[in-house]
């Protein structure tokens, strides 16, 4: 820092990217009681996955050297783990990505374009998780999205009955999914 501004460009740039997550919502087309911005759900997303970390090492002693770097590689992906929406300025509705028109092609034509722009911004060291280390942050990811729409029910949203039974399968799969690389990887 020089006089109070940041000198670091790619910093700076950094910085506005995280800080127009505060301005996204999640769920955005839908009608809810309760707003959650990109950034608070990127906060409950990590608190979650540190939660269930540390929960796991105590539970098991946990002792494999490799366990802290997965444990740091998922505290990482969790916290940037929508960052591509500061990138597009929107979360994009999962109906829109996974449609079965062309859903497959419209995520790989925004996931070229958010690859394209996080190595225009000199980021990409930021962005390269292991798979493990994202189904573990994913799981994480649908148990943050079930609480929204918990909270929201709890204030009276009755539209969320499909995307909350979606969000239970989803929970239901990735603990599967978790369990198995768990159990060959940091269990004795």
């Amino acid at each position: 820092m020089r006089n109070g501004e940041i000198v670091d460009n790619d910093l700076k740039m950094f910085i506005e990217k995280i800080s127009s997550l505060d301005n996204i919502h999640q769920w955005e087309e839908r009608d809810s009681v309760i707003k959650e911005t990109v950034s608070q759900h990127g906060f409950k997303v990590a608190s979650i996955c540190l939660y269930v970390l540390e929960k796991i090492e105590n539970k098991f002693k946990i002792s494999n050297p490799s366990w802290l770097t997965f444990k740091y590689g998922c505290l990482k992906h969790a916290v940037l783990h929508d960052f591509d929406e500061s990138i597009l300025g929107r979360d994009i509705s999962h109906t829109v990505k996974y449609n079965k028109q062309n859903g497959e092609q419209i995520r790989d034509a925004l996931d070229w374009f958010v690859n394209y722009q996080i190595e225009e911004l000199n980021i990409g060291f930021l962005f390269n998780a292991e798979e493990d280390v994202k189904t573990f942050v994913k799981m994480c990811d649908w148990i943050a999205l079930y609480t929204f729409i918990v909270r929201n029910e709890n204030m009276g949203v009755k539209t969320f009955g499909e995307e909350k039974q979606y969000c239970l399968q989803n929970i239901k799969i990735f603990v599967e999914k978790v369990s198995k690389f768990f159990k060959n990887k940091y269990q004795s």
